[in-house]
């Protein structure tokens, strides 16, 4: 089976284009306490005291910073096990066990966190799929075609 990207690398002759996964088998790493999404936010890193970009941990809900600071939020996975984390700076969904991040629309187990932290940071809930509205497809299809430049034609 060929995956999205080696799909676009055979037809497009290269490119990166991130596909989140839509499941993970590691929905047993989050917590089913609430996340405290205003604590959440206004947290720093737990280890190195790090502002800015933050991760919380689903299954312990610590603050850890990414591994483009001090790696701690990486570090606390392979030491705990706790393979999903949640990036306070854009709300992705990052999972340690499969080095991905995650569909927050596909997997229902991750409503939750990501309604509590969105929240927070825009004061108000995000639109989301549930059993009764399925996701949907937008419907638009946007095309981009390159050509030689159109002539200009100036006013007389």
């Amino acid at each position: 089976m060929t995956s999205l990207y080696e799909q676009e690398v055979e037809e497009l002759g290269g490119g990166f284009q991130v596909y989140p996964r839509t499941s993970t088998p590691h929905l047993d790493c989050i917590s089913s306490k609430p996340l405290d999404g205003a604590a959440a936010l206004a947290a720093a890193c737990e280890v190195c005291g790090a502002e800015g970009e933050n991760w919380i941990c689903l299954a312990t809900h610590k603050c850890l910073c990414s591994r483009y600071v001090a790696g701690h939020a990486k570090e606390h996975a392979e030491a705990s096990g706790a393979k999903i984390a949640v990036s306070l700076a854009d709300l992705s969904f990052w999972d340690f066990g499969q080095d991905a991040y995650l569909d927050v629309f596909a997997i229902e187990a991750l409503h939750a966190p990501y309604t509590a932290l969105h929240v927070a940071k825009f004061g108000e809930a995000p639109t989301l799929p549930s059993r009764d509205r399925p996701r949907e497809p937008c419907g638009v299809t946007l095309t981009l075609e390159l050509g030689p430049a159109a002539e200009s034609k100036e006013p007389r």
